[in-house]
C-alpha cells in the first residue's frame, strides 16, 4: 500500500535496488585490468630479464673473441721471438724491421694484457 505512508516488507524491497548489471560489469573490468597488469607486469620482467641476459652473453662472445685474438697474437710473437734466434744470417734491414715488429707486438700484447 502506497498511499498510507506505512512501510512494510514489499515497500522495503521496491526501494533497495538489486545489484545492476552495470555494477557487476564495473567489478568484472576492475579484476580483467588487475589482470592485465599483472601481465603487463610479468612481460615487463621478462623482456628485463631477456635484456640483461643478451647483453651478458654479448659480454662474453666479445671476450672470448678478444681472447682467440690474443692467443693467436702471442702465438706470432713466439714466431718473432724464434725468428730472431736466427737473425745472424739476414741483412741489417730485415734484422732491423723484424725488431721493430717485434717491439711494437710486445707493446700490443703489453697493452691488452
Amino acid at each position: 500500500m502506497k498511499g498510507t505512508g506505512r512501510v512494510t516488507k514489499d515497500s522495503l524491497e521496491e526501494a533497495t535496488p538489486p545489484e545492476s548489471s552495470e555494477q557487476a560489469g564495473g567489478i568484472g573490468l576492475r579484476a580483467e585490468l588487475q589482470q592485465e597488469h599483472d601481465r603487463y607486469l610479468r612481460m615487463r620482467a621478462d623482456f628485463e630479464n631477456y635484456r640483461r641476459r643478451v647483453e651478458r652473453d654479448r659480454d662474453v662472445a666479445a671476450r672470448q673473441a678478444k681472447r682467440e685474438l690474443l692467443l693467436a697474437l702471442v702465438d706470432l710473437a713466439d714466431g718473432f721471438d724464434r725468428a730472431l734466434l736466427h737473425i745472424d744470417e739476414s741483412p741489417g734491414s730485415v734484422a732491423a724491421g723484424l725488431y721493430g715488429m717485434q717491439r711494437r707486438l710486445s707493446s700490443l700484447l703489453e697493452a691488452e694484457g
